[in-house]
């Protein structure tokens, strides 16, 4: 992928020049025809998954953490063998995600809880702007400040919707329900674009919840990067 402009950009080049970090990503898009009926205009479902490792899934080789959702929407679509994310923190991750930009361009955005620049415009903007129905829920941009109104970069927040987590330290974000009201909520069935950013796994864990899921520690296999001790 070239190298990205530090200058002004235009919504079809900043489109096509979106990073991505751990994800997955469903659909693909292009703003090239902006004039074109809804038929010929994707849905997008962008999920990021907090501090996931890919040696996590089953789909890249994983024997201790299954993963059927994420692996049938790897085999159904494209997975990636070379991929990266592009800054190993929170927010600019997601920063260089939303503004198509690379780790040395984000200015004060690179740090790990930044003063978000509002002279940038986001992938969610300039969707919105050509006629798409916008939102996230769970983690958008962030951990951060962002002072351009009181829509995160993201797009407009839909956490209304909650649950009872099985297991302490588990976020309360119904991330499917609050999803569901997202496309009930589109109510001119606009193309759409969704944010769905989960905070796990990166959290807090319970004491022995190994014995509640019914785990055997004996059957864990560790990413060879861990000691086994």
């Amino acid at each position: 992928m070239r190298k990205l402009n530090s200058g002004t950009i235009s919504p079809v080049r900043l489109m096509k020049k979106v990073m991505m970090a751990s994800l997955v990503f469903i659909g693909f898009f292009s703003c090239d025809q902006q004039s074109a009926p809804d038929t010929e205009r994707p849905n997008i479902l962008f999920i990021i998954a907090d501090d996931a490792s890919f040696s996590s899934m089953g789909i890249y080789g994983s024997e201790y953490v299954n993963t059927p959702n994420f692996d049938k929407l790897a085999k159904d679509g494209i997975l990636f063998a070379n991929a990266f994310s592009n800054n190993p923190k929170c927010a600019p991750a997601r920063a260089s995600i939303l503004t198509g930009r690379y780790s040395w361009q984000l200015e004060e955005a690179v740090v790990h809880r930044p003063l978000m620049p509002d002279k940038w415009m986001f992938y969610p903007e300039l969707l919105e702007e050509n006629g798409y129905f916008v939102g996230f829920t769970g983690k958008g941009w962030g951990p951060g400040i962002w002072t351009r109104g009181e829509t995160n970069p993201a797009g407009r927040s839909y956490t209304g919707n909650e649950l009872d987590p099985p297991y302490k330290g588990i976020n309360s974000t119904d991330y499917s329900k609050n999803f569901s009201y997202f496309l009930d909520s589109n109510r001119d069935n606009l193309p759409f674009c969704f944010w769905l950013g989960t905070f796990e796994p990166h959290r807090g864990y319970e004491k022995d919840a190994y014995i509640k899921a019914g785990r055997d520690l004996m059957q864990v296999k560790l990413q060879k990067f861990f000691p086994d001790n």
